[in-house]
C-alpha cells in the first residue's frame, strides 16, 4: 500500500510532467504558425518582387534558401528552451534534496577504542521498516557477534539479510531497539569513525576511472604495503602486474585505459575492501559474477588472511557458508536458527532445506 506522502509525491511529479508537455505544445504551435506566417510573408514579398522584375532569379532562390536557415534556428532555439526548462525541474529536485538536513553525522563524537568486547556486536530486540512502507524488514532481531567470527548469513529474497548490514553500517537507523559495537550504542560514536571500522563490498559496486592503485588505496599511500597481499589472495597479483599499478581503468576516458571482467572487478572490490584494513570484512552478495569453484577458493583465501577480524558474508550460494563458524538463517526479518553447519543441518530445519535445494544441482 503506497502511503499518502509518497501518493502526494506522484501526483505532483504528474503535475509538473503535464504543466511541461502542455508548455511544451503551446511553445511549439505557436513557432509553427511564426514559421509559416515567415516562410508565407518571405514568399509573397519575393514573388511580388520577382513579377515587378526588380529580384533576379538566382536572388529569389537565397531568399528562399534564407528563410529555411531562419526557422531552422528558430527550432533549434525552441528546442534548447525546451531542453532547460526539463533541467530546471530536475534542478529543483536535486536543489531540494541537497538542503535535506543531515542529523546521523551530527549525532556521537566517541571514537570506536581499538581491540576486542565482549560481545563485539549486539543487536538487542531491532525492528526496522522502511520510509513511507508498513511492514517490518526487520523485527525483534537479536543476536550477538564476537570478536573473530566468520559470520554467515542467509536466507531467501526479502528475509532481511542486506537491511540487517545497512543497519549496522547506520546507513539506517533502527525504528525500535539498539545496536551496540565494542559496549557502546552506535549512536554515540562519530559516524565517520564507526564507518572507518567497516570494510564492506556490496553487490553494486563502484571502480572509479582512475588509476588501479588509486581504486585499491585511493589517496592513502600508508596502505601501499598491503596491496600486494590483497591481490593475492583473491588471485589478482600476476593480472594487475602484467598490466601494471599505475595504468588507468575504463576506457571511456584514457586511450590506454584497461577494462576487466565481471569476475576480475568483483575480486579486484575485494582487495580494496582488503586495503582498506579495518576490524569488520563484510561481503554482501558480491561473488555473483565468479563461478561456483572460484568463490569457493576466494572465501577460503579471504578467511586465511583476516586472521582475528571479524567477517560478515552474505551469499544465496549455501555452500559458501560452511566455511563460516556461525551461520545466521533469516526468514521474513527474523532469526530463525543459529549455528555452525553441521549443528544446523543436524537440525533440518530451514538451513538444512535450503541447503539440499541447492546441493541437488550439483550432485
Amino acid at each position: 500500500m503506497i502511503s499518502g506522502r509518497y501518493m502526494d509525491e506522484i501526483l505532483y511529479a504528474r503535475k509538473i510532467e503535464i504543466k511541461k508537455q502542455r508548455k511544451d505544445f503551446l511553445i511549439n504551435l505557436v513557432i509553427g504558425v511564426c514559421k509559416l506566417a515567415e516562410l508565407f510573408l518571405i514568399y509573397l514579398l519575393a514573388i511580388n518582387k520577382y513579377a515587378a522584375g526588380g529580384l533576379m532569379l538566382v536572388n529569389f532562390i537565397l531568399y528562399i534558401n534564407a528563410s529555411y536557415q531562419i526557422a531552422s534556428s528558430i527550432s533549434e532555439i525552441v528546442w534548447t528552451v525546451s531542453v532547460l526548462y526539463t533541467a530546471s525541474i530536475y534542478y529543483e529536485d536535486f536543489n531540494k534534496y541537497m538542503k535535506l538536513e543531515e542529523t546521523i553525522r551530527k549525532e556521537g563524537s566517541s571514537t570506536p577504542p581499538s581491540g576486542s568486547c565482549v560481545p563485539f556486536i549486539e543487536f538487542r530486540n531491532v525492528s526496522f521498516k522502511y520510509p513511507n512502507q508498513d511492514a517490518f524488514s526487520l523485527e525483534n532481531f537479536s543476536c550477538k557477534i564476537e570478536h573473530g567470527d566468520h559470520i554467515s548469513i542467509v536466507g531467501d529474497n526479502g528475509a532481511g539479510k542486506s537491511t540487517f548490514v545497512k543497519l549496522l553500517l547506520r546507513l539506517y537507523d533502527p525504528t525500535e531497539g539498539e545496536i551496540y559495537y565494542k559496549g557502546k550504542n552506535i549512536r554515540e560514536y562519530d559516524f565517520d569513525s564507526y564507518q572507518a571500522e567497516f570494510a564492506p563490498v556490496f553487490q553494486d559496486y563502484v571502480l572509479n576511472a582512475f588509476s588501479i592503485r588509486e581504486n585499491l588505496i585511493f589517496d592513502y599511500d600508508e596502505r601501499n604495503d598491503l596491496i600486494k597481499p590483497s591481490l593475492e589472495k583473491t588471485g589478482m597479483y600476476e593480472k594487475i602486474t602484467d598490466i601494471g599499478l599505475d595504468r588507468p581503468y575504463s576506457k571511456k576516458f584514457f586511450d590506454d585505459g584497461v577494462e576487466l571482467s565481471g569476475g576480475e572487478q568483483q575480486r579486484l572490490v575485494i582487495s580494496r575492501a582488503y586495503c582498506k584494513n579495518s576490524e569488520v570484512l563484510i561481503l554482501d552478495e558480491p561473488t555473483s559474477a565468479i563461478d561456483p569453484l572460484s568463490e569457493r577458493r576466494l572465501f577460503e583465501d579471504i578467511l586465511g588472511i583476516l586472521g582475528e577480524k571479524t567477517s560478515i558474508m552474505l551469499s544465496h550460494r549455501m555452500s559458501c557458508s560452511k566455511f563460516a563458524n556461525r551461520i545466521f538463517v533469516m526468514e521474513h526479518g527474523k532469526l530463525v536458527e543459529q549455528g555452525a553447519h553441521s549443528e544446523l543441518m543436524n537440525l533440518n530445519g530451514l538451513y538444512a532445506t535450503m541447503y539440499n535445494r541447492q546441493a541437488q544441482y550439483y550432485l
